[in-house]
Parts: structure tokens; sequence; C-alpha cells
């Protein structure tokens, strides 16, 4: 199982065989999975950036990375996922958090879905003849 983040606007453009998963405290309008372990809660998204990120990793320094990958399998039933949340990339947002954590703590690379879909258009481009 490959995991890789995006946001709920970009889930249109996902592979079909990634089962995409909300990480988001408050999902509206989201009818596809939730996964709230992941998730800040309603106080951390209150605060500061800095110590929003303070807290959001003493949360996941309590949870064991291999026991959350566990879930997300079954969940998934063993296929590649993306952990979603609302901001679009280059904008601060708990799921790189989580991708980071998730890198350090197995080794796995974590990437952010829409970067793999503008490098992949970057490699199709005819090159120039002259």
């Amino acid at each position: 199982m490959k995991i890789y983040t995006s946001y709920f606007a970009n889930v249109r453009n996902l592979s079909e065989n990634i089962v995409p998963i909300s990480i988001a405290r408050y999902a509206r309008h989201w009818e596809g999975f939730k996964y709230f372990p992941l998730a800040p809660d309603g106080e951390t998204l209150k605060m500061p950036l800095r110590e929003y990120t303070e807290k959001f990793h003493s949360k996941l320094s309590k949870l064991n990375v291999k026991n959350i990958i566990e879930e997300l399998k079954a969940i998934s039933d063993e296929s590649d996922i993306a952990l979603l949340c609302y901001e679009k990339p280059g904008d601060f947002c708990h799921r790189r958090l989580v991708a980071e954590w998730i890198e350090k703590e197995t080794g796995m690379v974590v990437p952010e879905y829409q970067t793999l879909l503008v490098q992949k258009k970057e490699e199709t481009k005819q090159p120039k003849l002259f």
C-alpha cells in the first residue's frame, strides 16, 4: 500500500486505484472514508501556527504508526490511499505533518499527489526540435 496526501478539491484527479480518506476534523459534504485519529482536535485548530504544530506533533508522538497504517490498510482493503484535508499544496496543512511523521517513523515516502501529476505532465512534454 502506498500512501499519498492530497486535498478535497483534487479528489477527482486521483487515480481510480487510490482510496481517498479524510483526516480533517470537519469534513463537510464528504461522503467518503474518514479517519479521525489523524485529525487535529477543535482546540488545536484555533491555535496560532507554531502552537498548532507543537500540539499536533505531540499528538502524533503518542500514536503507534504501525497500528495506524494497519487500520488504514483495513479501511482501504489494502489499496493505495490519499490522506485528505482542505488546504491546497503550498499552504500549511496538517496532512504534511502526518506525512513527515509516517516518513520519519517508517522510512516510507509519502508524497503529495498533486506534485506527481505535475511531474508526469512535465515528463510527457515533447522535446523541442530546434
